[in-house]
């Protein structure tokens, strides 16, 4: 909660780092309750295919619903990957379009002279304009 209220009070720039931060804490909680949220999220998914003919699919919801701290150690590292991932690709695209919104904000001219190709206008250019 603390980091939800300074997240509130500074500046849109500077929030991406708390941003990712708080995606990481979010991660860590989750796979931290994985004990507790495991067995309902299992009979959710395996609801539909309870009723299929064979027992494979019974036999793996009782034993992940019988084994909770197995099944919790074998897909927490999985979502705790997986969210890391996509909180770092998530972060760079928000770093990279935030970078690019302050340059357009500090352009102020009515045109812009760039190079066509190359590192950087010749020299000339400037003397002439």
């Amino acid at each position: 909660m603390p980091l939800l209220v300074e997240m509130a009070a500074v500046h849109s720039s500077d929030a991406i780092a708390l941003v990712l931060t708080a995606a990481m804490l979010l991660v860590v909680a989750c796979a931290m309750f994985a004990p507790l949220v495991v067995p309902p999220v299992v009979r959710l998914l395996t609801a539909p295919l309870a009723a299929s003919p064979g027992g494979v699919v019974l036999l793996a919801r009782h034993s992940a619903v019988a084994a909770v701290r197995r099944t919790a150690a074998t897909a927490a590292p999985v979502l705790v990957t997986v969210s890391i991932a996509s909180a770092t690709l998530t972060g760079f695209g928000t770093v990279q379009a935030a970078t690019q919104s302050a340059a357009h904000d500090r352009i102020t001219a009515d045109a812009v002279a760039v190079p066509g190709s190359g590192a950087g206008l010749k020299p000339p250019v400037g003397t002439e304009l």
